[in-house]
């Protein structure tokens, strides 16, 4: 039997049997589904594009409710969930072109707690992958407004589902998914406060605060970017002296260099993140200043019409330089820090990847043998129940002769 043949049987499995096998097949499928698993990718394809649409069929078009869909449905949720960490391209594809999310949120309207969970597990998973476009997804179709509904009509309940939901608006909160946080905000913060349900999501609120407030500071850090941008193309020499203007509400504060690259924390940061993808052209723009700015007062000090300039000015522009290159430098060996921690989580990752291979071997061994152990087990049943058939007919045959025997008695007497 094929790869292929074996996985529609799991399929099968998973729709009608028990538990216990439904929880083996899909322990047998996160085994062949593992990145570190040398399966062919013919194999994982065929998992996306044949198995796992029959079993989204299966859950959307299911009318009658019972004890087994409740099953499929943990155990459906529970493959999704490992796809959805270790298969990220994949898995992001399939979401999309399927509406996965907008199918599944059909579970919340299955009279059963259980089914409804499982829902918001794997939603839950999809915020804490974050990804991009799965979250640009889920804003652009508003999906935060079915658990939302859930939540309401749960809120004055102390259950595992009104739990499952505020969990759920944690996550958007501590993993500062700032898209899904203004859209909740924007979207339910007058219902929130006109059934007094303030308490639960002060945090939110105040998240959401901080991030009207970090904007307007992005929007100020790019203008003087821009005024610095122009000041580089003409090659013009920092003065530590020239004051920098920040819009706020229309009135304009006067802000010297010196002070911009002083301790505030939380502009550095801000600062960082805007050059860090522009590491490159920064340098290169400050080898060019630094050139320029020298050439020039080589040129002024060899020029011979009386244009010297002051021992004041020189001293200024030396002092801007050096500035400048503090900065840099503060900057570029940040950078290298992260850069040697990233290299050594890449090289603990490499670790657990093998670790993690043998021990997928060690499974996948140990599967086989279960499952041969189970065969001879089977197959010694059916002999014990044979043998036992075949005691059952001799006796059976015994007891007849015995009357064949008593009856001819019988007839000899008479």
């Amino acid at each position: 039997m094929c790869i292929r043949d074996r996985l529609k049987c799991f399929s099968k499995i998973l729709k009608q049997c028990d538990q216990g096998l439904q929880i083996q097949v899909v322990e047998f499928l996160k085994l062949i589904m593992d990145p570190l698993n040398d399966m062919k990718n013919d194999t994982v394809e065929y998992i996306y594009d044949q198995l796992l649409p029959d079993l989204f069929k299966h859950f959307n078009d299911q009318t009658h409710y019972n004890e087994a869909f409740f099953n499929f449905v943990q155990q459906y949720s529970e493959l999704l969930i490992y796809c959805i960490k270790n298969h990220g391209y994949r898995i992001r594809q399939y979401i999309v072109t399927h509406k996965l999310i907008q199918h599944l949120f059909k579970g919340f309207q299955v009279p059963e707690k259980s089914v409804q969970l499982a829902v918001l597990r794997v939603f839950k998973n999809v915020l804490k992958s974050h990804d991009d476009i799965l979250i640009k997804h889920i804003h652009s179709n508003n999906l935060l407004e079915k658990v939302f509904n859930l939540y309401l009509k749960y809120a004055n309940k102390t259950n595992m589902l009104n739990s499952a939901c505020l969990e759920i608006f944690e996550v958007i909160r501590k993993d500062n998914l700032q898209k899904l946080i203004i859209q909740f905000v924007e979207s339910f913060g007058d219902q929130i406060k006109q059934k007094n349900l303030e308490k639960f999501f002060s945090q939110i609120f105040t998240k959401y605060e901080q991030i009207k407030d970090t904007s307007y500071e992005m929007q100020s850090l790019q203008s003087n970017k821009e005024s610095i941008s122009k000041s580089q193309q003409g090659l013009s020499v920092p003065n530590p002296q020239t004051e920098i203007s920040q819009a706020s509400n229309g009135s304009k504060t006067p802000i010297s260099v010196e002070e911009e690259s002083g301790n505030d924390d939380q502009k550095e940061r801000l600062e960082e993140e805007e050059y860090f993808d522009q590491e490159e052209q920064v340098n290169q723009d400050e080898a060019a200043l630094t050139e320029n700015g020298e050439k020039q007062v080589q040129e002024q000090s060899q020029d011979g019409d009386g244009s010297v300039q002051s021992e004041g000015e020189e001293e200024q522009k030396k002092e801007g330089l050096n500035r400048l290159r503090k900065i840099t430098s503060s900057i570029s060996s940040k950078h290298q820090k992260e850069a040697e921690e990233a290299e050594e989580e890449a090289n603990a990752f490499k670790i657990g990847k093998k670790q993690r291979k043998n021990s997928n071997d060690k499974k996948l061994i140990n599967f086989s043998l279960n499952l041969e152990e189970n065969n001879c087990k089977n197959d010694n049943s059916l002999l014990e129940k044979r043998h036992l058939e075949t005691l059952e007919d001799g006796v059976s045959t015994k007891k007849q002769i015995k009357i064949d025997l008593k009856v001819q008695e019988k007839q000899i007497s008479f």
